[in-house]
């Protein structure tokens, strides 16, 4: 619960199916360009001739052939560069799901960075104004000040409104970060630390 964003970019990319698909499509089309690039494969043929059939050279029960085809010249070369083209382009489609899973992550994580630091401020903001409410009651009960007490009465359920208001957004930009990371909407996240080291 306490990981930051590179453990949260490593689970990511270990745990996302998508992205292991996309590897597993890119490693089979690797796999494809040296067939591409051999021969055909010889041809064995076999017959079995119900009754005895005579020849020149005497009666035959069986036949065994075999036989290989050759390509023209140059086009297994051709084949193995399509297939080399063909596996390159499946590795950028690797690296296109990774980068978006990353961009998924990385967006949600610094989402709720913000939030964390935004939720600090209203809270050093409510500290400031509950210390100037305190100020403004004691001229109220000094004979003066009672517009700036009520004022700064408002401004202090405004202030706290507001701290609500954000701590509500925490779940959703939790669940969105636990979505990418392919966990349980409700799996714990602590609040990102040291964002200038990310």
């Amino acid at each position: 619960a306490n990981a930051g964003l590179p453990e949260y970019l490593s689970h990511a990319a270990l745990n996302n199916a998508g992205l292991e698909a996309a590897y597993f499509r890119w490693q089979a089309a690797m796999d494809k360009i040296p067939q591409a690039r051999a021969l055909p494969d010889p041809r064995l043929s076999y017959g079995y001739f119900i009754r005895s059939i005579e020849t020149r050279v005497g009666p035959q029960q069986n036949r065994i052939g075999a036989s290989q085809t050759f390509p023209w010249r140059g086009k297994r070369g051709l084949r193995g560069d399509v297939a080399t083209q063909e596996a390159h382009a499946l590795y950028q489609e690797f690296e296109a799901s990774k980068l978006k899973l990353f961009y998924e992550v990385k967006s949600a994580w610094f989402e709720l960075a913000y939030l964390h630091r935004a939720i600090e401020i209203t809270e050093n903001n409510l500290s400031l104004l509950q210390d100037l409410e305190r100020v403004a009651q004691t001229k109220v009960q000094g004979g003066s000040g009672l517009a700036g007490a009520a004022k700064a009465q408002v401004e202090l359920g405004k202030l706290e409104d507001q701290k609500r208001s954000l701590l509500d957004l925490r779940h959703p930009i939790a669940a969105k970060l636990n979505a990418a990371l392919n966990r349980p909407a409700d799996s714990p996240i602590a609040w990102p630390k040291n964002i200038a080291a990310s």
